[in-house]
Protein backbone atom coordinates (compact mmCIF):
# COMPACT_ATOMS: atom_id res chain seq x y z
CA UNK A 1 0.00 0.00 0.00
CA UNK A 2 1.37 3.41 -1.00
CA UNK A 3 0.92 5.84 1.89
CA UNK A 4 1.51 9.54 1.36
CA UNK A 5 1.38 12.60 3.58
CA UNK A 6 -0.28 15.82 2.50
CA UNK A 7 1.49 18.63 4.33
CA UNK A 8 -1.04 21.43 4.54
CA UNK A 9 0.48 24.89 4.91
CA UNK A 10 -1.49 27.95 3.81
CA UNK A 11 -3.82 25.83 1.68
CA UNK A 12 -6.09 24.69 4.52
CA UNK A 13 -9.00 23.55 2.38
CA UNK A 14 -10.25 20.44 0.62
CA UNK A 15 -11.90 22.03 -2.39
CA UNK A 16 -9.71 23.31 -5.19
CA UNK A 17 -6.57 21.91 -3.56
CA UNK A 18 -4.21 20.74 -6.29
CA UNK A 19 -1.74 19.24 -3.82
CA UNK A 20 -4.44 17.01 -2.34
CA UNK A 21 -5.73 15.98 -5.79
CA UNK A 22 -2.21 14.96 -6.90
CA UNK A 23 -1.64 13.00 -3.67
CA UNK A 24 -4.92 11.12 -4.04
CA UNK A 25 -4.09 10.23 -7.65
CA UNK A 26 -0.69 8.76 -6.72
CA UNK A 27 -1.45 7.09 -3.39
CA UNK A 28 -3.56 4.42 -1.76
CA UNK A 29 -3.71 6.11 1.64
CA UNK A 30 -3.43 9.80 2.57
CA UNK A 31 -2.23 11.15 5.92
CA UNK A 32 -3.32 14.82 6.23
CA UNK A 33 -0.86 16.84 8.33
CA UNK A 34 -0.47 20.40 9.58
CA UNK A 35 2.61 21.57 11.47
CA UNK A 36 2.61 24.67 13.63
CA UNK A 37 6.18 25.73 12.90
CA UNK A 38 7.95 26.97 16.05
CA UNK A 39 9.97 29.46 13.99
CA UNK A 40 6.78 31.26 12.94
CA UNK A 41 5.94 32.08 16.55
CA UNK A 42 9.13 33.89 17.48
CA UNK A 43 9.96 37.60 17.69
CA UNK A 44 12.05 39.18 14.95
CA UNK A 45 15.28 41.05 15.63
CA UNK A 46 13.19 44.23 15.29
CA UNK A 47 10.93 43.21 18.17
CA UNK A 48 7.88 42.21 16.09
CA UNK A 49 6.08 38.89 16.43
CA UNK A 50 6.23 36.88 13.22
CA UNK A 51 2.68 35.68 13.86
CA UNK A 52 0.34 38.03 15.65
CA UNK A 53 -2.71 37.08 17.67
CA UNK A 54 -5.16 37.54 14.78
CA UNK A 55 -3.09 35.37 12.42
CA UNK A 56 -2.65 32.74 15.14
CA UNK A 57 -6.41 32.69 15.75
CA UNK A 58 -7.02 32.36 11.99
CA UNK A 59 -4.60 29.41 11.79
CA UNK A 60 -6.28 27.69 14.75
CA UNK A 61 -9.76 28.16 13.29
CA UNK A 62 -8.68 27.15 9.78
CA UNK A 63 -6.90 23.99 10.91
CA UNK A 64 -9.90 23.07 13.08
CA UNK A 65 -12.25 23.62 10.12
CA UNK A 66 -10.02 21.48 7.89
CA UNK A 67 -10.01 18.73 10.52
CA UNK A 68 -13.83 18.89 10.75
CA UNK A 69 -14.14 18.64 6.95
CA UNK A 70 -11.74 15.70 6.83
CA UNK A 71 -13.65 13.94 9.64
CA UNK A 72 -16.85 14.23 7.63
CA UNK A 73 -15.03 12.18 4.99
CA UNK A 74 -13.87 9.58 7.52
CA UNK A 75 -10.38 10.98 8.02
CA UNK A 76 -8.90 13.70 10.22
CA UNK A 77 -6.00 16.11 10.42
CA UNK A 78 -2.83 15.28 12.33
CA UNK A 79 -1.65 18.50 13.97
CA UNK A 80 1.88 18.75 15.31
CA UNK A 81 3.96 21.59 16.74
CA UNK A 82 7.70 21.98 16.36
CA UNK A 83 10.27 22.08 13.60
CA UNK A 84 8.68 20.78 10.38
CA UNK A 85 11.86 18.93 9.37
CA UNK A 86 11.67 16.96 12.62
CA UNK A 87 7.91 16.50 12.99
CA UNK A 88 7.14 15.63 9.36
CA UNK A 89 10.00 13.13 9.25
CA UNK A 90 8.61 11.46 12.41
CA UNK A 91 5.14 11.12 10.88
CA UNK A 92 6.59 9.89 7.57
CA UNK A 93 8.55 7.23 9.42
CA UNK A 94 5.58 6.27 11.60
CA UNK A 95 3.30 5.72 8.60
CA UNK A 96 6.07 4.45 6.26
CA UNK A 97 5.15 7.16 3.76
CA UNK A 98 6.71 6.97 0.31
CA UNK A 99 6.09 10.64 -0.42
CA UNK A 100 5.09 13.97 1.14
CA UNK A 101 3.01 16.30 -1.02
CA UNK A 102 3.03 20.03 -0.29
CA UNK A 103 2.52 23.49 -1.69
CA UNK A 104 5.76 24.87 -3.17
CA UNK A 105 7.17 27.80 -1.25
CA UNK A 106 8.42 30.96 -2.93
CA UNK A 107 10.04 33.04 -0.18
CA UNK A 108 12.05 32.49 3.00
CA UNK A 109 10.00 29.36 3.73
CA UNK A 110 12.08 27.66 1.00
CA UNK A 111 14.69 27.04 3.70
CA UNK A 112 12.22 25.03 5.79
CA UNK A 113 11.11 23.16 2.69
CA UNK A 114 14.76 22.27 1.92
CA UNK A 115 15.33 21.06 5.51
CA UNK A 116 12.23 18.85 5.32
CA UNK A 117 13.35 17.48 1.96
CA UNK A 118 16.81 16.64 3.35
CA UNK A 119 15.35 14.74 6.32
CA UNK A 120 12.90 12.84 4.12
CA UNK A 121 15.66 11.94 1.66
CA UNK A 122 17.51 10.14 4.47
CA UNK A 123 14.43 7.92 4.85
CA UNK A 124 13.99 7.41 1.09
CA UNK A 125 10.82 9.45 1.20
CA UNK A 126 10.29 12.04 -1.51
CA UNK A 127 8.99 15.60 -1.10
CA UNK A 128 6.90 16.62 -4.10
CA UNK A 129 5.78 20.23 -4.26
CA UNK A 130 3.27 22.01 -6.45
CA UNK A 131 3.01 25.63 -7.42
CA UNK A 132 -0.37 26.66 -6.05
CA UNK A 133 0.27 30.31 -5.16
CA UNK A 134 -0.78 31.73 -8.51
CA UNK A 135 -3.92 31.70 -10.60
CA UNK A 136 -2.10 30.10 -13.55
CA UNK A 137 0.87 27.77 -13.73
CA UNK A 138 3.78 29.36 -15.56
CA UNK A 139 3.83 26.48 -18.05
CA UNK A 140 0.15 27.10 -18.91
CA UNK A 141 0.74 30.69 -20.03
CA UNK A 142 0.93 31.40 -23.78
CA UNK A 143 4.14 33.42 -23.19
CA UNK A 144 7.23 33.16 -21.04
CA UNK A 145 7.39 34.76 -17.60
CA UNK A 146 9.95 37.28 -18.85
CA UNK A 147 7.38 38.44 -21.44
CA UNK A 148 4.48 38.80 -19.02
CA UNK A 149 2.45 41.96 -19.78
CA UNK A 150 2.73 44.84 -17.31
CA UNK A 151 -0.99 45.63 -17.50
CA UNK A 152 -3.76 43.17 -16.64
CA UNK A 153 -5.85 44.03 -19.71
CA UNK A 154 -2.97 43.02 -21.99
CA UNK A 155 -2.44 39.87 -19.91
CA UNK A 156 -6.13 38.97 -20.19
CA UNK A 157 -6.20 39.53 -23.96
CA UNK A 158 -3.19 37.26 -24.50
Amino acid sequence: MKTAIVWFKTDLRLEDNETLVKAIAQSDQIIPLYCFDDSQFTTTSYGFKKTGSFRAQFLLESSQDLDNNLRQLGSGLIIVKGKPEVEIAKIAQQYKAFKVFAKREVAYEKNTERLVQNELFKMRCELETFSTSTLYHAEDLPFSIKDIPDVFTNFRKK
